[in-house]
Formats: C-alpha cells, structure tokens, sequence
C-alpha cells in the first residue's frame, strides 16, 4: 500500500473543510453585498432630501404637497399617491405602456415618478439628482419591464423614477412632525423597502 496516498476518512476531511470554507465565504459575500446596498440606498435617500430642501427653498413648498389632507387636530393624513394624481399634477396626457404603476406587491409607485419630474424642474434639485448613481433611477415600467414614456404638449418624454439597491421603487409620503406643542407640519419622507424588498418591517430605510 502506498503511504503517501490519502485515506477515504481523509478526502472526506478535507471536502469537508472545504464546503464549510466555501459557505463561509458566501455568506460573508452576500452579508457585504447587504451592507453595500444599504449604504448605497441611505446615501441615496440623504442625496434625495437634500434635493428636496433645495426644491422647497425655490418654491417654498414641497412637490405635490397640495395633495396633503389634515385631519381634525390639524395633522396631515397619509395619502395613496396614484397615477391619476400624477397625471393631473405633471399636466401629461398618457402614459406608455398603459400600465397600473405597482410593485409586483401591489405597491404604487406613482409618487417617485412624481418626485423625480418635480425635483428635476429645478435649478438646485436638479443639480442634486445629477450626483446620483444611474443604477438608482429607473424608466422600466415594475410590471411590463418595458421604458416608461409620458406624452406632454404632444411630445415624448421618458418616464424616470427612484429605486433602491434591489430595484424597488422608493416611497415618497407626507409624515406628521409636530414642531410646537398642538403644532403639526407635513413632513417628506422617502422610504426604502431595504434588502428583504417589503415596506413595513424592521430593514425599512428612510430619511
């Protein structure tokens, strides 16, 4: 028999240690690939909020916020953003493909299409978004894979919105900040599904 030669128990070994070597590796590679997305999509969303405070120095509001409904202690009550809204606020007369405008979960993202051509409109704003990773803004319609385009004043234009890291559409709402005591403000605020790509659990990122 041939001393130097390996045993069976010592192959499996060593298979062994591999496997065990090549789980850790992807692991550490997939836990560096969350970490990169999450600081990507913040980074992102910092970049968006300070477009909006440039927006809102050269209006003195923020985009769509005619849409803000208070309630009955002057709070200002979450709304559902759709494409009706925009279309009746960006003054487009269709859009291509005729498409709902959800997330596969049923998620419309009517307001980051909003956001983007109200925030692209301004001087500052738009100067912001200019320093945005490309992979961050999207035209591809959720639904269909297909290019959004808007038709306006009987021209063509391309149809871009806010992702995330994962591809999901950011959110774009209004929140209730009291700023004095009885005192309500509506508050933008942009959210992030974060890696697990569902809105309302604990990986939420947001301004």
């Amino acid at each position: 028999m041939n001393k130097n030669a390996f045993t069976l128990i010592e192959v499996l070994v060593t298979l062994a240690i591999i496997m065990i070597l090549v789980g850790a590796l992807a692991g550490t590679g997939q836990y560096l690939r969350t970490r990169s997305g999450i600081q990507l999509t913040t980074s992102t969303i910092r970049i968006i909020d300070a477009a909006l405070e440039q927006y809102h120095e050269q209006y003195k509001k923020y985009p769509f916020s005619n849409r803000i409904m208070m309630d009955g202690q002057n709070r200002p009550q979450p709304i559902e953003y759709t494409r009706v809204h925009l279309e009746a606020d960006t003054g487009m007369t269709s859009i291509t493909p005729n498409t709902t405008l959800v997330e596969k979960d049923g998620t419309c993202y009517a307001s980051s299409i909003g956001l983007y051509y109200f925030l692209d409109r301004g001087a500052d704003s738009k100067a912001m978004l200019e320093t945005l990773s490309n992979r961050m803004i999207t035209t591809l319609d959720a639904e269909t894979g297909q290019h959004l385009k808007m038709v306006m004043g009987g021209k063509t234009y391309d149809l871009p919105r806010f992702v995330d890291a994962w591809g999901i559409s950011l959110r774009y709402e209004y929140i209730s900040k009291e700023v004095s005591a009885g005192n309500f403000y509506p508050y933008p605020k942009m959210m992030s599904a974060g890696p697990d790509k569902v809105f309302g659990t604990s990986d939420d990122l947001s301004n």
